[in-house]
């Protein structure tokens, strides 16, 4: 078999190894991004499979491609029905609801392995084996290339704009995440938010589907600091988790594992002790009776606007980093309720500024740096309140990636004594 992959980032190098695993003699590699090989405008037809990895935009380049496939295919492939497949997806929370689910799965006694969009390449975990259940977390541009795949449920936790830099409409993004649907065998299981736009694109869907109230007052039902979901229910307050949206994400990850465990009575003990994704709302220490909240994955409006949601009254909230042209004003009403104090740093701190003029009845504020913006919120902190750093913008100004810049906001909190 002669076979090529497009792209060679983290999935191209896993489906270099597939193909060759599945006996591929000659594998040739087309990136943009490394001068080792040929550019993928050089690329023609005439291989037997040809991957393409997730970021390769194929109908904007006009790029038609004989047997094409991708990671996610041939990990589908090698695989050969040896484990159940859950996928994750969505707007926001698909990462978190994938990471929860894998260790409440864990937590169950089977042996179950987060992957995907969230950093590990299906096709890896696959090849390393010993794996009962793949929680795999995919994305719009991972679902378009599936063809032949099969899941055994799949999750979408919500939908909100996102991509229309790829996308020609927010009803074309809406189609490309739900068609994650067709990819589900026909006695499969569906987990979906109570969204009446999202709801029509998933009519067609045979299987069972459960829906998720999203202000938990049907099903599940919160009351007080107790989830209800008929069968089984647990108690929040030893739910480590910051923010009410990560209720909402644990909702999603007990019903996807549900699934496969038929859960009974008290589940408490199954979610105290989770786990959240660093960098997502990530608890970074206290600091003279003030908390520092790390979000530095919020890299776009919708995700800084879920945080906020889950935040009580009372907050520094620190936004900026570098513009993506994004809409702060949709901020403004959850701003005005969840926030003390706005801070605006880095390269977009003037235009965050310019697009809340008018909208804030919190105080505004400015800083130069990230560094500056974290002292300003623990002088203008209230005791008992958090700074939180939620930025809706990438991190590309002063830092390689939003991890960095996760690091650094921790590594500042802890200089100034937290703990």
């Amino acid at each position: 078999m002669k076979a090529a992959v497009l792209g060679y980032g983290k999935s191209g190098k896993a489906a270099e190894t597939l193909l060759r695993h599945a006996g591929a003699v000659q594998v040739d590699i087309f990136e943009d991004k490394n001068n080792a090989y040929p550019s993928i405008s050089e690329f023609k037809n005439g291989y037997d499979r040809v991957a393409v990895s997730p970021g390769i935009d194929i109908v904007r380049r006009g790029l038609k491609i004989d047997n094409l496939t991708s990671e996610i295919e041939l990990a589908y492939e090698a695989l050969a029905g040896k484990g159940k497949i859950m996928v994750m997806t969505g707007t926001n929370g698909k990462s978190t609801v994938t990471y929860l689910t894998a260790q409440i799965l864990e937590n169950a006694g089977l042996r179950a392995v987060a992957c995907g969009n969230i950093g590990i390449p299906f096709g890896e975990v696959v090849l390393k084996g010993g794996y009962d259940v793949f929680v795999l977390e995919l994305s719009s541009f991972q679902i378009e290339l599936l063809r032949n795949f099969k899941a055994d449920m799949t999750a979408i936790t919500n939908l909100a704009p996102d991509h229309l830099d790829r996308y020609p409409s927010y009803e074309a993004y809406i189609k490309a995440k739900m068609d994650v649907l067709r990819f589900v065998k026909e006695d499969g299981f569906a987990v979906l938010p109570d969204e009446t736009e999202l709801l029509k694109h998933a009519e067609y869907f045979k299987g069972r589907r459960v829906i998720i109230n999203e202000a938990m007052n049907g099903f599940p039902k919160l009351t007080g600091k107790t989830m209800d979901f008929g069968a089984y229910s647990l108690d929040t307050a030893r739910f480590p988790l910051f923010g009410t949206h990560n209720l909402l994400n644990l909702a999603f990850s007990l019903v996807s594992a549900d699934s496969l465990l038929n859960f009974k009575g008290d589940m408490t003990p199954a979610v105290e002790n989770l786990k959240g994704l660093p960098h997502r709302c990530e608890y970074s220490g206290t600091v003279d009776g003030v908390s520092f909240i790390n979000d530095s994955k919020a890299t776009n409006v919708y995700s800084t606007l879920a945080c906020l949601k889950g935040a009580k009254a009372g907050n520094v909230i620190i936004l900026g980093g570098r513009d993506k042209n994004g809409d702060f004003g949709l901020l403004a009403d959850e701003l005005n309720r969840a926030a003390s104090t706005v801070i605006a740093y880095g390269e977009a701190a003037i235009v965050i500024k310019e697009k809340l003029k008018g909208l804030l009845t919190c105080d505004f504020v400015t800083a130069p740096t990230m560094e500056q913006a974290i002292k300003t919120g623990l002088n203008v902190a209230p005791k008992g309140s958090n700074v939180i750093l939620t930025p809706a913008c990438s991190s590309y100004d002063s830092f390689n990636n939003f991890e960095e810049r996760g690091e650094r906001f921790m590594q500042i909190v802890k200089e100034l004594g937290g703990k």
